[in-house]
């Protein structure tokens, strides 16, 4: 039956791929970025920084859940993607395991947040929803055109990321009364995570957990005054994100590029680059912009 699955999949692939042409292979190539971990990035601090900063946090804890359920679900099948065992249809450089696609998944779970995040602000707006699943559709399709996930990698990630949508939607509504992140348990759980998973990726995430939720905590001490910032000090505060965390992320990237993952060095050297972005967008970061008279209204 698996093998029959996969055969069938390879098919799938080949078939998208019998259409292959410049443009396609560019458009499904620039696409597929906006699955990649940079995209994400670069766009959940935009919402730290220059958006509201309660949907930030929500959006970021989601994020990082999908992408953890993601990359334990990919060990424990550890299924080779298609460009394995057929190397002709590899058109991009994918790493790791196949099964569930991490794009498609994380995908749904971000257009689809902001779909419904956006929709209760606009109700009236009708082209919302079409827009986030047209995202969520070619992000998905991206990844089996360019031959590195089966089409039930992308089904089951799809899947699993709208059950997460569907989990933080009933739960977004209860957060102004009953509902809050459990963020001490949350903090433990990522120390936990920290001393005993040697898997980078989600090394890396629960060293991010690790920094948001203590930059978190510190700015929920702080009794921070509500104040609406200018449409012109969004723009400045989205500058001053973007380019901050370029800097941390790939700053800090390429000064440890030389650490390989064998180095006693690697993972310390890991916690530091993604636990110091977490805590940069959700708290140093937003102290900077605040002494540089660019406020954030939000309390956490």
């Amino acid at each position: 039956m698996k093998e029959q699955i996969l055969a069938s999949g390879i098919e799938f692939i080949q078939m998208l791929q019998a259409w292959r042409n410049p443009v396609f292979d560019f458009f499904f190539k620039a696409i597929t970025l906006l699955g990649n971990e940079q995209f994400f990035v670069l766009a959940v601090p935009l919402l730290w920084f220059a958006l509201d900063l309660k949907l930030a946090k929500r959006l970021s804890y989601t994020i990082i859940f999908s992408a953890a359920i993601n990359e334990g679900l990919k060990a424990y099948f550890a299924l080779p993607r298609p460009f394995v065992s057929h190397p002709e249809l590899g058109l991009v450089h994918a790493s790791g395991f196949s099964l569930p696609s991490g794009h498609a998944q994380v995908s749904a779970v971000f257009w689809g947040i902001l779909a419904l995040e956006l929709s209760r602000l606009y109700p009236k707006k009708k082209n919302i929803w079409p827009l986030a699943l047209f995202m969520i559709f070619v992000v998905g399709l991206s990844r089996s055109y360019l031959g590195v996930h089966y089409p039930t990698d992308i089904a089951l990630g799809w899947s699993i990321g709208i059950l997460i949508a569907l989990v933080y939607s009933k739960l977004s509504k209860l957060e102004a009364t009953k509902f809050k992140i459990p963020l001490l348990l949350t903090a433990v759980a990522s120390v936990v995570g920290i001393c005993f998973v040697r898997l980078p990726s989600l090394f890396g995430l629960f060293s991010a957990v690790l920094g948001l939720s203590c930059g978190v905590l510190l700015h929920q001490r702080e009794n921070t005054q509500a104040q609406a910032p200018s449409l012109e000090v969004r723009f400045k505060r989205a500058g001053v994100g973007i380019v901050s965390v370029l800097i941390l992320y790939f700053g800090l990237k390429l000064c440890f590029s030389a650490v390989q993952v064998d180095d006693s060095l690697y993972y310390p050297l890991r916690f530091i680059r993604y636990a110091l972005v977490g805590i940069w967008v959700s708290y140093l970061g937003q102290k900077l912009c605040a002494k540089c008279g660019q406020y954030q209204e939000v309390k956490l």
